[in-house]
């Protein structure tokens, strides 16, 4: 049904609502309570062009992007920056809000600021200081950042922004985007439609977990870098027909041409803890089976989800890397060398004869037979004086 809305600004706006009457009577309080969409659109841009000449003022250096982009993410970094400062005097973490700020005022690229623009949260009315904590906590080692629900105030970017960081397919399968960020070394997909197909793509190809609002997957250095795996998934999203939007231009059209190095997914890696650390660790996917050949290899055991094999069957585990084509990671590779460099260096002590025994009479042999002399004189010597 349609209402005809009086603003507090005076205006008048025609808003089109839905479901049951006394939510629809809500609504209808909370839209005369604030302005009308011609003039939430020019406090917006208000908004936008205060928080970019203030930057400037503070002069924090000008940000990389689009138009669109840049100007969004000005607000951001101004709400960012303002809600921290609020906690720099805090005695248990005024020093690490200090150094969040001394790497939030560095970072230029727009499109890194819409990625994260849930620290903004920190500015909110209603922030509490245990959002401050999280971000701080999260962001300490190198930016590294809460993965918190955005706030509601900028969690809706501008539509420019969304349209030009939006690819679609050919052919698209839905008119749902997924959008895809980068969180810490997490990459997260917000797809807000339940689909099947999507699901059995992004959880089981793609390796994706479900966390109750959103797809997660947490991306390890020995198949990183996280861009590289941002851009596959773009990749591969797209290529199965679903829309995808993703706000860095330089990772969007390394999407589009296939410009990445595939993760590889028969891998062998290196055990760092637990009983077999120090082993090697072979993976395969969860479609293929290579157990009873990775089994077969010397002294292999079987540690869930992968066959494990002790480092001295070094030779062993190349040779089946070689046969069925598995990626050896860094930390495989380094243990193929201390292996080896244990090896050469060891002693090699070649086969001896034991040493023989002098000549003898053997135990089992019998005694030799003495002759009995013919005449047997006393030795003078032996004789008594008085004989």
């Amino acid at each position: 049904m349609r209402y005809t809305v009086i603003h507090s600004c005076g205006h008048m706006a025609e808003h089109k609502l839905t479901g049951p009457q006394r939510y629809r009577e809500y609504k209808l309080r909370k839209l005369a309570e604030g302005l009308c969409p011609t003039c939430q659109a020019e406090e917006r841009e208000r908004q936008l062009a205060e928080a970019a000449r203030r930057n400037r003022e503070e002069g924090l250096p000008p940000l990389v992007g689009t138009e669109a982009q840049v100007a969004w993410a000005e607000h951001i970094r101004r709400e960012a920056l303002d809600g921290l400062a609020k906690f720099i005097d805090d005695e248990e973490f005024g020093e690490q809000v200090a150094a969040c700020l001394d790497y939030l005022m560095k970072e230029t690229r727009a499109s890194w600021w819409i990625n994260y623009r849930h620290i903004a949260k920190v500015n909110h009315p209603r922030a509490q200081r245990w959002d401050v904590e999280n971000v701080v906590l999260q962001m300490k080692d190198a930016g590294v950042l809460s993965d918190k629900e955005p706030s509601k105030a900028v969690s809706a970017p501008p539509e420019a922004v969304k349209a030009e960081a939006t690819i679609r397919p050919a052919e698209p399968k839905t008119n749902t985007v997924a959008e895809i960020r980068t969180v810490g070394n997490a990459i997260e997909v917000e797809f807000p439609e339940r689909r099947e197909d999507f699901r059995q793509l992004i959880r089981y190809e793609l390796g994706f977990t479900w966390t109750g609002t959103r797809w997660k997957r947490t991306i390890s250095p020995a198949i990183g870098p996280v861009e590289e795996r941002v851009v596959e998934t773009a990749h591969k999203l797209l290529a199965a027909g679903f829309p995808i939007r993703l706000y860095d231009a330089e990772l969007r059209r390394r999407a589009i041409e296939a410009d990445f190095t595939p993760e590889p997914k028969r891998i062998i890696a290196k055990r760092t803890s637990g009983q077999y650390a120090g082993w090697f660790a072979i993976v395969w996917p969860w479609d293929e089976d290579y157990y009873r050949a990775a089994r077969g290899l010397p002294g292999s055991k079987w540690d869930k989800p992968a066959v494990v094999v002790p480092p001295e069957h070094w030779e062993a585990v190349l040779g089946f890397a070689e046969t069925y084509d598995f990626v050896l990671l860094p930390g495989a590779q380094e243990l193929v060398e201390q292996a080896r460099s244990a090896q050469e260096a060891a002693l090699v002590a070649p086969p001896m004869e034991p040493k023989r025994a002098p000549k003898g009479r053997q135990p089992s042999q019998t005694p030799p037979k003495l002759e009995v002399p013919v005449e047997v004189d006393i030795d003078d010597s032996l004789r008594d004086d008085d004989d």
